[in-house]
This record gives structure tokens, C-alpha cells and sequence, in this order.
């Protein structure tokens, strides 16, 4: 937990300093961005994104969607067919293998939330 609080300390401290920063925030507005692209670890680019009017964000992973980014985007889980970002599964698993990686994929889910509830 002190490596949650350690990265929730500075997500929070970053998103904060910019959000109240007005002159930074409206330079940003005045620039009109057409697409804006940033990167999953955290959402609080989404927030800054609307905050300025970027009507199209763009997403981009450096290690491939994350499992509450699925979630965000509106993609339906599968985990009968769909391996699960954190598991060493294909998409030939056994029903046992199905169900675990069904399990992995809601306790990912619950650990995200409660760490974004914890966040914000």
C-alpha cells in the first residue's frame, strides 16, 4: 500500500498544480487542440482534456490496454475468450483457466476502483 499512496501522491499533487493553475489552463484552451493524445498510467488527462475542449482524445499504451482502460472506452470484458492484461493465458484456456482468468479480471477491476476512489 505505501507504493499506492506514494504514486497516489503524485497524481494527485500533478493534476492538482495544474488544475488550479488558470493562466496555464486557459493557454491551453486558447490553443484549440483539434486531438489530443495521452498516455493510460492515469486518467487525469481525460479531466484536463475536457476541462480545455479537446473533442477527441486519443489513448495510447505503451503496454497495451489496461484492464480498467477497457472500461473507460466502453469495451465489455470476455474473459471466456479474452486472456486478461496480468495473465499468462491464450485464447485456448481450459474452463478452470477461463474461470481464473474471469476471477484475475474482477479483482484487477475492484483494485482499480478502489484505488481511484482512494485517488479522488
Amino acid at each position: 500500500l505505501p507504493k499506492t499512496s506514494f504514486a497516489k501522491g503524485i497524481i494527485e499533487g500533478t493534476t492538482t498544480r495544474i488544475l488550479e493553475d488558470n493562466e496555464f489552463v486557459e493557454m491551453l484552451r486558447s490553443c484549440r487542440f483539434d486531438v489530443a493524445i495521452h498516455e493510460v498510467y492515469e486518467l487525469c488527462a481525460v479531466a484536463i482534456f475536457e476541462l480545455i475542449g479537446v473533442k477527441k482524445p486519443v489513448i495510447a499504451s505503451a503496454i497495451g490496454m489496461l484492464p480498467y482502460i477497457d472500461e473507460v472506452v466502453g469495451f465489455s470484458p470476455n474473459p471466456s475468450f479474452v486472456p486478461d492484461t496480468y495473465s499468462t493465458y491464450s485464447d485456448e484456456m481450459t474452463f478452470w483457466e477461463r474461470m481464473h482468468n474471469m476471477k484475475l479480471g474482477l479483482e484487477m477491476r475492484y483494485r482499480f476502483h478502489f484505488f481511484e476512489k482512494e485517488l479522488w
